[in-house]
């Protein structure tokens, strides 16, 4: 039988204080070792397994140090239109009108990639289905219908609000100082009118 032990946002702690004489046992993982103040030998036996996850761009990434890099394999997840598609999908969002959203976000992470535009930003700081699965919070339904068939839509307003609260923000503290720049605020401006305009 697997166990499986998630640590959420596992780079915000300081992990050596957290993990402490883990630490060596995950260097020796499935033999037993002696650990002080503990009488027995101790182990992680191999159908345990230790998950964190971390946002790569955040600052605090520094804190996962190079003893405990090497402790854990790495696996990157990028942003995944059909993980949100499945998330939206119990709003029971209109067809096309769902796609139309995807294909916004897409877009909106392509563009972020881009070299030819001016974000010069690595896929790193594309925007996680997370963040776009915040449109829920904006949807209007179609009245007539009984609530648990009524069909939800994404209009320019809900765009417009998960634009100003939350990826707009996101893409500031991303581009950082350089958000001043006069380049910088007009292909924002594009961004938000390609994302949101109908």
């Amino acid at each position: 039988k697997k166990f499986v032990f998630v640590i959420d946002e596992i780079n915000r702690a300081d992990l050596s204080s957290v993990l402490g004489e883990l630490m060596y046992a995950l260097e020796y993982r499935g033999e037993e070792i002696r650990l002080p103040n503990f009488k027995d030998p101790f182990k992680i036996p191999g159908n345990v397994y230790l998950i964190g996850t971390m946002n790569s761009v955040d600052k605090s990434l520094a804190t996962f140090d190079l003893a405990l890099r090497r402790r854990f394999a790495f696996f990157k997840v990028m942003p995944n239109m059909k993980a949100l598609e499945t998330i939206l999908a119990k709003y029971n969002i209109k067809e096309g009108n769902l796609q139309d959203f995807l294909d916004r976000c897409e877009r909106l992470n392509r563009d972020i990639i881009d070299p030819q535009k001016q974000f010069r930003l690595s896929e790193d700081y594309q925007i996680g289905h997370a963040y776009f699965a915040k449109i829920k919070d904006f949807l209007i339904f179609e009245e007539e219908a009984e609530e648990t068939q009524r069909i939800g839509i994404i209009n320019s307003y809900g765009l417009e609000k998960l634009w100003l609260y939350h990826l707009l923000p996101l893409l500031e503290e991303y581009l950082g100082s350089r958000i001043e720049d006069a380049e910088i605020q007009q292909l924002l401006k594009k961004e938000e009118y390609i994302f949101t305009g109908f």
